[in-house]
């Protein structure tokens, strides 16, 4: 189900587009209104990956709405922001944060549907790009192609990438289930990023960061045919 926030100070246009949501075929929401950006990035922080997508009004709190787009965006780097606004002045200042729909209130009832298309289309692409796990009641995005590689430990797997390491309960055939198609199990308790193996041989796999990953008998068919499969791909 996807979870959408509503920033608007006037009840009455906050309402106005949860009808307008609610009406739309085909798809489940669940919407939340806000009357401040300060009580939405509350909400945000504590549980940065709740809402995929959030209407936010420019002139919020006296106009700061542009300013609150861009905060919580870095907190939930998926959020789809469609904002609204009752005239066409700020349509310049929003194209300094990155959002995914600009609606005019007056031809709200236009445009809503483009948009929430269009929001949850982004979310569909993001969703293959972006491996979300959680630790600890955080939770993290990770871009795929900064994966090295996975390591699972007992209950826990390590998720190494370019920029650190994160933990996540998850067992590797789940999170395999949600990669695309350069990662490869080629070991009980590895996963690896294809884009980052530098030698291949029938027992292990050097990686780019100079870490030697274990293959298993029974993965290395498979691990070969993967392997050759991307590299034509990528010639």
């Amino acid at each position: 189900m996807i979870q959408i926030a509503i920033l608007e100070e006037d009840p009455g246009l906050g309402e106005r587009i949860t009808e307008l949501l609610m009406q739309m075929p085909d798809m489940e929401f669940s919407v939340y209104v806000f009357s401040s950006g300060s009580s939405f990035i509350q909400a945000a922080d504590h549980s940065p990956g709740d809402f995929d997508i959030a209407f936010i009004d420019t002139e919020l709190d006296h106009g700061s709405g542009i300013r609150t787009a861009d905060e919580v965006s870095r907190i939930n780097p998926k959020l789809q922001i469609i904002f609204i606004s009752p005239d066409l002045h700020s349509i310049s200042p929003v194209y300094d944060v990155k959002h995914t729909y600009y609606l005019y209130i007056p031809e709200l009832e236009n445009y809503i549907g483009a948009a929430i298309k269009r929001a949850v289309r982004t979310l569909e692409m993001f969703s293959k790009r972006i491996l979300t796990v959680s630790w600890n009641r955080e939770t993290f995005h990770i871009f795929e192609n900064k994966i090295i590689y996975m390591e699972r430990t007992l209950r826990v797997t390590t998720i190494h990438t370019e920029g650190g390491q994160f933990l996540t309960s998850a067992k590797l055939s789940d999170l395999l289930g949600e990669l695309g198609d350069s990662f490869i199990l080629c070991h009980r308790s590895f996963i690896v990023n294809i884009e980052y193996v530098t030698t291949f041989q029938s027992a292990q796999l050097f990686l780019s960061n100079g870490k030697a990953v274990p293959v298993s008998r029974p993965h290395v068919k498979e691990l070969q045919t993967k392997i050759e499969k991307f590299l034509s791909r990528s010639v």
